[in-house]
């Protein structure tokens, strides 16, 4: 097992209501794009790199990485957008990482890799001080049909999704708390 088996889906295509709608990965942060941050420590550790999104397409485009947007209507939620991506998955596992989660752990696929690995599950995620954070994970590719079976039934929490498989909760990257940016002060400038 090796990068090769990994793609890495950055999703970016929330409505950014707590930021007044901007749109969080173009926000600025650390002197460039929030999204160029997850880029530059992301790739690395992947075979392919897909950034879901739903607007400002061409400015994510200019990045160069294969866009997914959601397929559903309304901004159904993050499961949406893995559900958009999984569909272009061409490798074994996914890693999935929010664009407003930071800061990006260097070693975090492989870390996910070879916890997946030897637990056998279908899924890991990051809990970090009993704080559960669902959307760091590394999951199965194939579990794509149980994600849209899931979504057709109209639910849409990611904790109920994962409870239909073997997951394992992972308590890593301990150095460096791994939080969300949701208010302006977390930004540099405004996009």
């Amino acid at each position: 097992m090796s990068k090769s088996d990994i793609t890495g889906i950055i999703l970016s295509g929330g409505k950014g209501e707590r930021l007044g709608g901007r749109d969080k990965g173009l926000c600025e942060y650390h002197n460039s794009p929030l999204i160029q941050y997850c880029i530059d420590i992301l790739k690395p550790q992947v075979d392919t790199l897909l950034i879901s999104c739903n607007r400002n397409l061409d400015e994510y485009a200019s990045y160069g990485y294969e866009l997914v947007s959601d397929q559903r209507v309304n901004y159904q939620g993050p499961l949406a957008g893995l559900e958009a991506a999984l569909v272009r998955c061409r490798t074994r596992y996914a890693l999935i990482w929010p664009v407003d989660s930071q800061p990006v752990p260097k070693n975090l696929a492989s870390a996910f890799l070879n916890d997946l690995v030897e637990s056998k599950a279908d899924i890991v995620h990051l809990n970090q001080a009993d704080r559960p954070q669902y959307l760091v994970a590394l999951l199965k590719s194939s579990l794509q049909p149980s994600l849209t079976d899931y979504l057709n039934s109209r639910q849409r929490k990611v904790r109920d999704w994962y409870a239909k498989h073997r997951v394992v909760e992972v308590d890593r990257f301990q150095e460096a708390a791994i939080r969300n940016l949701n208010k302006p002060e977390d930004f540099s400038s405004s996009h």
